[in-house]
């Protein structure tokens, strides 16, 4: 027992690195002065967003509204592969490594406003999965009726269409969606 702890502080050594010089084998990126960062694609901000609720690397402890303007990178990732991001939404909003459902429920309404015919398909079905509560249907139908203006003034590049009229009755059927959906659970409680 005396061996083992004379040998106790030569075993507890710590390879010390300063905090201005760079780790040994890994790929942190200084992007300020002083604060280095992990670079991410736009996939993995798209993940940063739904799990933290921002896609910078701050997290936020204090409630903050969700809006279009701080989810540039979701919407454009949403645009580009709808499908894909609605999948992405349900796995990690099932699996529960989000902090908060809520900004799934706003990623699904984004996919609902700005994405394709797929997507907005995909996002309607997945909400079941999705918002569990009554509470978190009342939220989604909610962002969507936030989101309509902006889903209004968008403008379809790939068919060069105005969406206002079709928003309205994705809307509407959003609507249904969540009142089925509060009813559902209600008989079931």
């Amino acid at each position: 027992m005396m061996a083992l702890n004379k040998q106790h502080p030569t075993r507890l050594t710590r390879l010390v690195t300063p905090q201005a010089e760079r780790n040994p084998g890994t790929r942190l990126v200084v992007r300020t002065p002083n604060t280095p960062v992990w670079p991410a694609n736009e996939w993995e901000r798209f993940d940063r967003f739904l799990i933290y609720g921002t896609e910078r690397g701050t997290y936020f402890i204090r409630k903050r509204k969700l809006s279009v303007e701080e989810a540039t990178n979701a919407r454009a990732r949403i645009v580009e592969d709808g499908p894909r991001a609605v999948r992405r939404i349900v796995e990690l909003s099932v699996a529960g490594r989000v902090m908060t459902n809520e900004t799934c429920l706003f990623a699904l309404a984004m996919c609902v406003a700005f994405g394709n015919e797929a997507a907005r398909t995909m996002a309607l079905d997945a909400v079941s999965e999705v918002a569990r509560t009554p509470g978190e249907a009342e939220a989604f139908a909610t962002y969507l009726q936030d989101l309509e203006p902006a889903c209004g003034a968008t403008h379809d590049a790939a068919q060069g269409v105005q969406r206002g009229s079709g928003c309205e009755a994705v809307a509407l059927l959003c609507a249904a969606a969540s009142h089925t959906l509060v009813c559902a659970l209600a008989v079931a409680r």
